[in-house]
């Protein structure tokens, strides 16, 4: 218990009007008065954002507590970095805010996420991306450059988030921009498979719909154990002439290392004789070498022709 919980609320929200953001948190924390007659006050953050920010933010544009909003303005100085925390929140009066005093949808900010490359850089449309917030990529997509749209895409793929590359897709098909084996495309199934938030159904989306081929992609099936991926991938490779015997190369050596972990795609290469006969007594973690000198390719184009990819 504080002396704050002991005076009455007129007197501590004069206080409050006193007071910066560091020391309102702390109070919000130590004092169950405070807490109760400031922090979760609305009227009263509602006042100091048009106080100190002629800021008036309407009730109905709003589910967020105000005294939200107003740590997001006064902690963020810069107009690109409010933006980004608009983008975080998927709020879009914060962002017009932003955006009205300077802040830039194509803006390059450095990545909270990692730190250990200064070159490293983001934009608002990535943050949104990585939160899941279409809301607001739906209003800035057209605005932003390609540049920025494809690294929002990609964040997309990696977080896992399908209504966001589902959007795209559908409206790149409608669009007739959509180009089978696309370097986005490509680059979208890579940190889709890459991702540790690995979401099988935006895997299986990007192949059906977009028809890339990543022999990378391809890879991380395998380590994912995602079956009908793998076989679907395999399929767009042999029938787009991706394939080639350093790949298979490189599928059977993944399948020999995974063996133990996902028998399923290792079996199902061994059933269909897609195996050099020396992998066959292979196990673990074993690298061979020149396994396409050992069974050419060309077998598994005879086998996958017109295999159902799904």
């Amino acid at each position: 218990m504080t002396q704050l919980d002991d005076l009455p609320p007129d007197a501590l929200i004069e206080i409050a009007y006193k007071l910066d953001v560091p020391d309102i948190k702390s109070y919000c924390l130590t004092s169950t008065n405070f807490n109760r007659v400031v922090c979760a006050n609305d009227s009263f953050w509602r006042n100091r954002l048009k106080q100190d920010y002629n800021v008036d933010y309407p009730y109905k544009t709003t589910k967020k507590k105000f005294m939200d909003i107003y740590i997001a303005i006064a902690e963020n100085s810069d107009p690109n970095d409010l933006l980004a925390e608009a983008a975080r929140q998927n709020d879009i009066y914060l962002a017009q805010y932003a955006i009205e005093r300077g802040g830039d949808i194509n803006a390059h900010l450095r990545d909270p996420d990692n730190l250990t490359n200064a070159n490293f850089s983001i934009n608002p449309l990535v943050v949104a991306a990585r939160n899941g917030n279409l809301f607001f990529i739906k209003k800035y997509f057209d605005e932003a450059l390609p540049v920025t749209k494809n690294g929002m895409l990609t964040a997309a793929a990696s977080y896992g988030h399908l209504s966001i590359i589902k959007r795209y897709i559908d409206y790149a098909k409608t669009a007739r921009t959509v180009q089978q084996d696309s370097p986005l495309l490509k680059a979208m199934l890579y940190w889709a498979t890459a991702s540790k938030r690995y979401n099988p159904d935006l895997v299986e989306y990007i192949i059906v719909e977009g028809e890339p081929f990543s022999e990378y992609a391809m890879l991380y099936t395998i380590k994912r154990c995602d079956f009908n991926a793998f076989r679907a991938l395999l399929t767009i490779g042999l029938e787009t002439n991706a394939f080639n015997a350093e790949i298979y190369n490189l599928m059977v050596k993944t399948a020999i290392k995974y063996s133990a972990s996902c028998p399923q795609i290792y079996n199902y290469l061994d059933e269909n004789n897609l195996l050099p006969m020396q992998a066959r007594t292979i196990m673990g973690n074993t690298i061979m070498r020149n396994l396409a000198q050992m069974a050419p390719y060309p077998m598994l184009k005879d086998h996958m022709h017109g295999t159902d990819r799904r």
